[in-house]
This record gives C-alpha cells, structure tokens and sequence, in this order.
C-alpha cells in the first residue's frame, strides 16, 4: 500500500492539479469575457440592426454616388463578432473550451469584443456624417444646380429640405433619394416657345374636337420630345408672363 510519504504526495498533487485547473478556469473566463459578447453586449449588436442610422445609410446607398463596399463591410464586422449568451463558468468543469461558443482563445486577435462594438457604433455615425457632406458637395456643384434649376419644385423640394439639414441629422426627407438620383444623372430642360405651341394646336383649324386637340398637343410634344429621355427631360414654355 502507500505510506504516509506516497499519500502526501498525491494530496499535495491533487492540489496543485486543482488550483491548476481552477487557474485555468479563471483565464479561461476573462478570455471569454474579453473576446466574446455577453448578454448584453449581444443586445447592444442587435440594436444596431434596427438602428436609424443604418437605415437612413441602406437607403443612401441606392446613389451611385456613394460607395455601398464601405457599408457592406461594416455589416460584414457587425455579423462576425463572436457573441456567447449561455456562458458560465461552471460550463467548463469538464470541457476546456464553452460548450456553447467553443472559443479558442489561440485562434483570435486579443481585441475586446466590447471594444470592436463600440468602434462599429462610432463608425455608423462616421459613415453617416461622410456620406452626407459628399451629398451636399456633389448636389451644390454646377451640374447639379443645373439639373434642379429644370426640375418641377415638387421634384425639387426633398433635396432643398436635405440641404438645410444639418450634417449629422439622421432621418433624410421622404423622395430625397429618388430626386437626389434625377439630380445627379442630370435633368434637361426643354423650352416650348408659346407661339409654336399655339400654331400646332391650331394646325387644321378651329374650333375642333377635344379629341382632335389631345392629339395636336400630343403630335407636338412627341416632336419636341424625338430625341430625348423623358426620364431626364422637362418642359418649360417661353414667351409667356411670369
């Protein structure tokens, strides 16, 4: 059997092989806590889905002008980080790794997932505030002003609303990207001198059928228009009085 010295020796061997363990459990869970989103670190990231910014900036990124990479790897960051909600530390007594995320510490940066989540909340306002002024610059250039000088004031009206808004104003107006694009593209304005309108209404007579004047007015426009992309184009007539 064993002697006094032999039963010595596993008991301290079975301490030191505990304190060992729990050594490790400790480390284990500060890795954990570190490069892993808890609870409510995940509620936070989850958030940041729904949040008004990143929908003011899915709706930005339909103008060419913007670079939609820049927010697709912002998405891409928010979706990879790491996130653990089921975690305790008694859930690694036999199992050196998280049963439920089975984090490896080895295998990532040493970058506090905390952190990572903080800097992508600071980034989305980044963007937002980017994004913005490249906006404003590229809608009070010439060629923009251009376009919305031919544009209907309706049409007009959402980038005029966007521009007295302030850099860092999260909600854009309703149409704004709609009438943003039409401006960026370019709009053409077309001049309908009066008197040539009124000669093709009155070519083959008057009086005539409502019918028969739809049609002049339409023949006219179709002539003008040759050419042209109604998308792109509006009419102005002259030779009348403000």
């Amino acid at each position: 059997g064993l002697d006094d010295l032999d039963l010595a020796r596993a008991a301290t061997l079975t301490r030191e092989l505990a304190d060992l363990k729990a050594d490790y459990v400790a480390a284990y869970a500060e890795a954990h806590r570190q490069l892993v989103l808890g609870p409510q670190a995940d509620d936070r990231r989850q958030r940041l889905y729904d949040d008004p910014r990143l929908k003011t900036l899915n709706e930005l990124s339909g103008i060419d002008l913007l670079s939609g990479t820049e927010l697709e790897s912002w998405k891409r960051s928010l979706s990879s980080l790491p996130t653990c909600r089921e975690f305790h530390e008694g859930a690694i007594d036999d199992t050196p790794t998280c049963p439920f995320c089975h984090l490896r510490p080895a295998q990532h940066r040493a970058v506090a997932a905390d952190s990572v989540l903080a800097q992508l909340d600071h980034r989305l306002d980044d963007l937002l505030i980017r994004w913005r002024k490249a906006l404003r610059d590229a809608l009070t250039s010439d060629t923009a002003q251009r376009s919305m000088d031919a544009m209907t004031p309706v049409e007009r009206r959402p980038i005029e609303q966007f521009l007295e808004q302030e850099d860092d104003d999260v909600v854009i107006p309703d149409g704004f990207v709609e009438a943003a694009v039409r401006a960026l593209r370019g709009i053409q304005a077309i001049d309908l001198p009066m008197e040539d309108l009124l000669e093709a209404l009155r070519e083959g007579g008057l009086p005539c059928t409502v019918e028969e004047l739809e049609r002049r007015f339409h023949g006219f426009v179709s002539r003008t228009m040759r050419g042209h992309d109604a998308k792109n184009t509006r009419l102005t007539l002259s030779g009348t009085e403000e």
